[in-house]
């Protein structure tokens, strides 16, 4: 998805996720529109001082894990309070094992 919206619509992307092995393999398939940023995301948008024009969560689990969908830590007023401030557009994939 990122690779779409950065090459055909022009998007600028900032990826961000916990896991650095996620991270390092998105780099191999990301072009320059896009950058990473080993964080959490939560944490990332409460230090970020800019605005975006949308936040997607993206979220899976192993096929071993259950995922509750969406976590719980998504459901909250203060996450949903978070996303007001930098944007007010939110999407959310959420996929299970």
């Amino acid at each position: 998805l990122s690779s779409f919206l950065s090459t055909l619509l022009r998007f600028e992307i900032c990826a961000v996720d916990s896991n650095p092995a996620v991270l390092r393999l998105g780099r191999k398939h990301f072009n320059d529109r896009v950058t990473a940023q080993h964080d959490d995301g939560s944490s990332f948008l409460r230090r970020s001082v800019g605005s975006f024009d949308v936040v997607l969560v993206d979220l899976n689990a192993p096929s071993n894990e259950a995922l509750d969908a969406p976590p719980r830590e998504f459901c909250t007023h203060d996450f949903v309070d978070l996303v007001a401030r930098v944007t007010g557009n939110l999407i959310m994939n959420v996929l299970g094992g």
